[in-house]
């Protein structure tokens, strides 16, 4: 059986095939299957660390293509190998000091999800200091890596998020 996949506007997988239905958690990452009674969990890198049921699925860190035979995760630009915690390429800008790193080894604030630029989403409410908490760690990132962009994304609601992930490889967002 052959089946097709495609990524919503909103970013939910669809299939031309009624028998698969994932959820996603705030990072991207696939959490459970169609019944709920199947589940993936995965660490900061991209490891998975439990995987009930859904070991075939297709989209798995961040959403993203997952090779079923090396584990490698497609961001559109390059691989990423969860294992070591880099891409298996050089970055094709060639900026930065590190052509192979992964959100300046910080997978838990910084998204990569095209393999060039890193994003930071951020709600400035969820914490007495998010927005100041988002830009100290877009400096590190920065001062670690001054050619690497960094993007800020500001974000109060699930439709913020939704909005500014999707149009984020096509807007400006650049750290102030």
């Amino acid at each position: 059986m052959k089946i097709n996949y495609r990524i919503g506007t909103n970013g939910q997988v669809l299939s031309d095939s009624n028998e698969n239905s994932y959820s996603y958690d705030g990072h991207g990452n696939l959490v459970n299957g169609k019944d709920n009674s199947s589940t993936t969990v995965y660490d900061a890198y991209g490891n998975k660390t439990e995987d009930i049921g859904i070991g075939d699925a297709p989209f798995g860190y961040c959403g993203e293509y997952t090779d079923s035979e090396s584990g490698f995760v497609y961001l559109r630009n390059r691989y990423y190998d969860p294992s070591t915690g880099s891409f298996i390429t050089e970055d094709p800008i060639k900026d930065g000091n590190n052509w192979y790193g992964y959100c300046a080894g910080n997978p838990v604030n910084a998204w990569d999800t095209s393999g060039l630029d890193w994003y930071i989403f951020y709600d400035p409410n969820f914490m007495e200091n998010g927005e100041a908490q988002a830009i100290a760690l877009s400096e590190k990132i920065q001062e670690q890596d001054p050619e690497k962009n960094v993007w800020r994304v500001e974000m109060s609601t699930e439709e913020d998020f939704k909005v500014r992930w999707n149009r984020m490889e096509h807007t400006k967002m650049k750290a102030k």
